[in-house]
């Protein structure tokens, strides 16, 4: 009896590690290099500047949860861009892995990617968008807010 004490105590040690590692995993929007304040890029550029660099980002008007979209990010100043990744999050909600690696447009300093959120069940609409740009001088994070439009 007491092994299997035992074994359930550490199944659920494990259980509880496993959790809290993967729950620390949604990066907060408070720690990026820049976060948007003043505009949201549904619609209409919004562009923040960081590290010598600068990302304009533009979202479709109307995202929509379960409908693919476009999103375009423009870059200026870094050298040396090795990769750009969106990664799509709710403050203080676990939305999964929501990431998108974007390639460049044909056109300079443009990259692009097709995305699609999920449906949040807590009928919540606030999203952000962290855009990571790994360059020659390291990595810069960009934070968008929006919301999406109704489902």
């Amino acid at each position: 009896m007491n092994r299997n004490l035992v074994a359930a105590a550490l199944l659920g040690l494990a259980l509880g590690a496993a959790y809290a590692w993967l729950s620390g995993q949604a990066p907060d929007p408070s720690a990026a290099d820049a976060v948007a304040e003043d505009c949201r890029p549904t619609g209409q550029p919004c562009r923040l500047e960081a590290d010598g660099g600068a990302v304009t980002l533009e979202l479709p008007a109307d995202v929509r949860t379960l409908a693919p979209f476009h999103l375009r990010a423009s870059l200026e100043g870094f050298a040396e861009v090795e990769e750009v990744v969106a990664r799509f999050d709710m403050s203080g909600m676990d939305m999964g892995e929501n990431r998108y690696r974007l390639e460049p447009s044909g056109e300079e300093d443009e990259w692009r990617v097709e995305a699609m959120l999920p449906v949040c069940t807590a009928d919540r609409v606030d999203w952000f968008v962290a855009v990571t740009v790994r360059h020659a001088e390291g990595r810069t994070r960009f934070v968008f807010p929006f919301e999406v439009s109704e489902r």
